[in-house]
């Protein structure tokens, strides 16, 4: 497959890309590459207010086109650097496994949000870590109001398609859920 080798020249390159996972989710995203291995790749993704907004990890099997040089990729790239925007590497992510990854988000983000797009593509779950295993995960739900509101089902990590963190509106639900760093910084 060509996708990974162009992924792996895209790591760090200050390029806009548009990934599609037509398999799974109808919506492409846009952003840049700014980490992979090679069973996940790291978007800082652009939203639709052309500002960036967050990260993605992504499965690179479920990718099914790479748009390197997108229609509007240049006008993107210079409104994003007029507007002070520029591509970053998440801090301390582990993509060793869907397991390391979700414990180094919720290590060093307020939230994680985790998509099961091949179960539930209109819906996903957002909070923090309560249980971790090799095999699933449950997390502490925070609601839409940004209320605790118990916990979600077990879920399988092979079921997830999409990590989610860093963006504005998970900073919404943090700052109004009054969710505060532990001493280190961190997130425990």
């Amino acid at each position: 497959r060509m996708i990974p080798q162009l992924l792996r020249r895209l790591v760090g390159k200050n390029v806009i890309v548009i990934l599609l996972r037509e398999k799974i989710d109808p919506q492409p995203l846009t952003g840049y590459v700014v980490d992979l291995n090679s069973d996940f790749v790291v978007i800082h993704c652009m939203n639709d207010d052309i500002i960036l907004d967050g990260y993605a990890i992504l499965r690179i099997q479920d990718l099914t086109f790479v748009e390197h040089k997108p229609k509007h990729g240049a006008f993107y790239m210079e409104a994003l650097k007029l507007r002070g925007y520029a591509p970053e590497r998440p801090v301390g992510i582990c993509l060793d496994s869907t397991a390391s990854i979700l414990e180094s988000v919720n290590r060093h983000y307020p939230l994680v949000t985790v998509h099961r797009e091949g179960i539930r593509n209109d819906e996903c779950t957002i909070g923090r870590i309560e249980k971790l295993t090799d095999k699933t995960v449950i997390l502490k739900w925070l609601t839409p109001s940004a209320r605790w509101d118990g916990y979600s089902p077990r879920y399988r990590l092979a079921d997830i398609t999409n990590i989610g963190f860093g963006c504005l509106y998970e900073d919404a639900l943090t700052r109004v859920a009054r969710i505060q760093p532990d001493e280190s910084g961190g997130y425990g």
